[in-house]
C-alpha cells in the first residue's frame, strides 16, 4: 500500500507541477499549442488521480457492493483546535473538526434535523439512492448498523454513512436519544427506500 501511496504522491506533484505551468501561460496570455497540451495534460493527470484515489478507497465484497467504511468520530478523541478564523495562539472560539470536505459528498443540503429516537425504539432500516448522511449524538446513547457493521454512538458522537449505505439504529438505554440528522443529496433528492427483512 505504501508503494501506491507514493504513486499518488508523485502523479499529484506532475499534476501540481503542470497546473502551475498552465497558470503561469494563461497569465501571460500566450495560449500557443504547448499551452494547450499543458491544459489537456494537466486535467488528465487530475483526473487520473482522482479516479485512482476513488478506486484504492473503495473495498467491494463478494457481490460487487461497496463495502462499509463507518466513519464514526468520537467526541472524547477529537481535540479542540482553534478555529479557522481565530489568532492560533490566543484564540476565542475552538472547535473540534468532524469531517473535512473531502470526506462529504459533493450536492446541496437536502435536510438538517432535530431528531428523537425514545427508549426501546428502532427506526426502520434504509438506504438513500444519492444522500450521504450524517448524524450528531445531542443526548444519550444508541446502537447503529451500516451495511452489517455495528457500532455504539454516544454524546457528541458523529457518524457519516454515505448514499446506498442500509443503515438503521436502535435505543436500547435509559433515556431518549436526540440527534441532528444532516443529508448532502447529489442530485435526486435524497430518494429513501426501505428495505425489509433486515
Amino acid at each position: 500500500m505504501e508503494a501506491d501511496v507514493n504513486f499518488f504522491g508523485v502523479r499529484r506533484l506532475v499534476a501540481a507541477f503542470f497546473l502551475r505551468r498552465l497558470r503561469f501561460a494563461t497569465a501571460r496570455l500566450r495560449l500557443g499549442i504547448g499551452a494547450s497540451f499543458l491544459v489537456v495534460w494537466g486535467v488528465c493527470c487530475l483526473a487520473c488521480v482522482h479516479k485512482m484515489e476513488a478506486d484504492v478507497n473503495v473495498d467491494t465484497g463478494p457481490n460487487g457492493r461497496k463495502e462499509a467504511k463507518v466513519r464514526r468520530v468520537q467526541f472524547d478523541d477529537q481535540p479542540f483546535v482553534a478555529a479557522g478564523h481565530e489568532n492560533p495562539a490566543d484564540p476565542g472560539v475552538w472547535k473540534k473538526v468532524l469531517f473535512k470536505k473531502d470526506e462529504l459528498q459533493v450536492g446541496r443540503i437536502q435536510m438538517v434535523n432535530w431528531a428523537k429516537l425514545p427508549v426501546g425504539r428502532t427506526f426502520a432500516a434504509h438506504y438513500h439512492e444519492d444522500m450521504q448522511e450524517m448524524f450528531i449524538v445531542v443526548s444519550g446513547e444508541a446502537r447503529i448498523r451500516v451495511d452489517g457493521v455495528e457500532s455504539e454512538l454516544r454524546r457528541g458522537d458523529t457518524i457519516l454513512i454515505d448514499a446506498r449505505e442500509v443503515h438503521e439504529m436502535w435505543n436500547g438505554g435509559a433515556e431518549d436519544v436526540e440527534y441532528l440528522a444532516i443529508g448532502i443529496a447529489g442530485g435526486a433528492d435524497g430518494r429513501t427506500i426501505v428495505v425489509d427483512g433486515q
